[in-house]
């Protein structure tokens, strides 16, 4: 089977102009000429077509694409796509990471307030690192898996959020702690703290002792 320039373009979302700039600067040549002029595709241009493509995806310079095209293996080009990809993967969870960031600061504060989020986003990591020198690696684990963080969209982050807004209900409308409302947010408080902290007393009182201080 043969393909033009024009069903090639089509088939591979290939300019016609960049394929024909291929093959003046001999990257990828049409196999087959004919007496009309005419240009064709084999097969194997195609598969040579695909792998210029991918190479080019991973920002190689078409000199160097010219001198790796037909010496590079497929395995070699789908580690470096997977390079890539994993690459790409991590730039897309930090963002989400910032994105969930500015979301919950705004569930928290009502707005976003730039001067006090911005200290919050750079100090996050600092803090989970800080707190090597007071937990053990189990504790650790459990405190990265189930502590609320900004940048996190999970439940136990939303619902240490909704606590703090009504606290700050609370404290608003200068309700005592011990009216029923505040009674009820304790009870509240206590229940969250258990799942939190898997019901480990000991860390818990071990965190909130730190936190304290």
């Amino acid at each position: 089977m043969s393909w033009t320039t024009g069903e090639v373009s089509k088939k591979m979302g290939i300019s016609v102009r960049t394929l024909r700039y291929y093959d003046g600067i001999d990257l990828v040549k049409p196999s087959k000429k004919e007496l009309s002029g005419r240009r064709l595709y084999s097969k194997q241009d195609l598969m040579k077509l695909e792998k210029v493509q991918i190479l080019k995806s991973l920002s190689l310079s078409l000199d160097d694409i010219k001198l790796l095209v037909e010496e590079i293996s497929t395995i070699s080009i789908l580690k470096a796509q997977r390079k890539q990809l994993m690459e790409q993967v991590e730039q897309l969870s930090n963002s989400i990471d910032r994105i969930n960031t500015l979301l919950n600061m705004n569930d928290f504060e009502g707005n976003l307030d730039w001067e006090t989020l911005l200290p919050l986003i750079h100090s996050s990591k600092e803090r989970m690192d800080s707190w090597e020198n007071y937990f053990d690696e189990g504790e650790l684990e459990l405190l990265r898996l189930n502590m609320p963080r900004m940048e996190d969209d999970s439940i136990i982050t939303k619902q240490w959020i909704s606590i703090l807004n009504r606290i700050q209900y609370c404290l608003r409308k200068k309700i005592l702690p011990e009216s029923e409302e505040g009674v009820i947010l304790a009870k509240d408080i206590i229940l969250l703290n258990e799942q939190t902290f898997n019901g480990n007393q000991v860390l818990m009182d071990k965190f909130w002792d730190l936190r304290k201080s």
